[in-house]
């Protein structure tokens, strides 16, 4: 819950400007010409439109919400010991990292594959729907 309320205004405010710029198109004011409904013109004309930028701001902000839990498991503030999670393996590790460093490291390194691995998934969507990431982020 507190990972939705950190993450959702800022998703919201990015997935509102996106809007706003195609908005302003002309092919969406032609579907307003045409009578379409507004559902219709949201699900034909901006959906698709912005599909790239949801895709990208959708893996950025799981990669961060990843984090965000860990960082909040390895401070305690998240899952208790019994539980499995990465942040917790971390903080159980840490004081034996001199003595076995793979019980540290082996999360640590799950927790960025997992991130890169998002990210690589969503570059290769992006570039699937034919859309160069920046200029997806720019509009």
């Amino acid at each position: 819950m507190s990972v939705a309320a950190v993450y959702v205004p800022r998703v919201a405010r990015v997935l509102r400007g996106a809007t706003q710029g195609i908005a302003t198109r002309e092919y969406v004011q032609a579907a307003q010409a045409r009578g379409e409904r507004a559902f219709a013109i949201v699900l034909r004309e901006v959906l698709p439109n912005i599909g790239p930028t949801v895709l990208v701001e959708f893996a950025i902000r799981l990669t961060y919400a990843i984090i965000f839990v860990t960082t909040l498991n390895f401070l305690g503030l998240g899952l208790h010991p019994p539980d499995p999670n990465w942040g917790l393996m971390v903080s159980q590790s840490r004081t034996t990292l001199l003595v076995n460093p793979i019980a540290t490291l082996v999360p640590v390194v799950a927790i960025g594959a997992v991130s890169v691995a998002i990210g690589l998934i969503a570059d290769a969507i992006t570039q699937t729907f034919g859309v160069d990431q920046s200029s997806a982020l720019l509009r």
